[in-house]
């Protein structure tokens, strides 16, 4: 149990990195957007102007950082995509827009990840079975693949974990096949560690879309302020 404790939180300080992730992010979008030299040709030029060096200095940023933040929140396929290329001038508009959608969407998948775990530890008193389902799950839902020679980010695998392990119907991007998914998700109602059922509107601490909480003696939460799982 200590170790399933530990996990959660390496998870949870993961997610805040993750966020740090975004808003470099954010900072390349903003700064590609001040400057219309970039591509295989133009990207060569040195970055004289000041849009042209915060291009360099946020992706060269993101870069360094993309690969510890999220580092088996996503698949080994996915994460040699995002090796392939960084998204600096050297890239044009179009192809650094696949990258970045796509490795804003591994930090969405590391966050989610983060909250997997809490919630299947809230509800089961133990990570047993969590992993497997947690890679189940993001195997089958990429954030970005390679189609035909090209990166595509998929944003609609993101944010669906919860409907993917409750075992309802849902459709793999780019297959265009339904496939029927199960899973041992923390949605069937179950009586956690400390024996309250918190899938059950009525109980307390209950919150709607599977977010389950609790603050009963001796139960042990997320703390935002000292980054650990602590004992209320």
């Amino acid at each position: 149990a200590k170790n399933d404790f530990k996990t959660v939180t390496e998870y949870r300080t993961a997610a805040d990195g993750a966020g740090e992730l975004r808003s470099n992010i954010q900072a390349l979008r903003a700064a590609r957007s001040k400057t219309d030299t970039e591509g295989p040709i133009m990207g060569r030029l040195p970055a004289l102007t000041s849009a042209q060096q915060q291009v360099d200095s946020a992706s060269e940023a993101l870069r360094l950082s993309f690969v510890e933040k999220t580092k088996g929140a996503v698949s080994d396929s996915e994460m040699r995509i995002f090796g392939l290329a960084t998204p600096g001038r050297m890239m044009t508009d179009e192809a650094a827009n696949s990258i970045i959608t796509g490795m804003d969407l591994a930090a969405q998948r590391t966050q989610e990840r983060a909250t997997f775990f809490d919630e299947w530890m809230r509800s089961k008193g133990t990570l047993n079975g969590a992993q497997a389902e947690w890679q189940r799950y993001a195997n089958a839902n990429p954030v970005i693949e390679e189609v035909n020679g090209q990166f595509v980010p998929r944003p609609e695998n993101v944010g669906n974990w919860r409907e993917f392990m409750s075992g309802q119907t849902t459709q793999r991007a780019g297959t265009g096949e339904q496939q029927a998914v199960q899973g041992a998700a923390p949605t069937a109602a179950q009586p956690n560690a400390t024996g309250q059922n918190l899938n059950n509107p009525r109980a307390p601490g209950f919150r709607s879309k599977g977010t389950m909480q609790s603050v009963a003696p001796g139960e042990y939460v997320w703390n935002p302020a000292t980054r650990k799982m602590e004992r209320k």
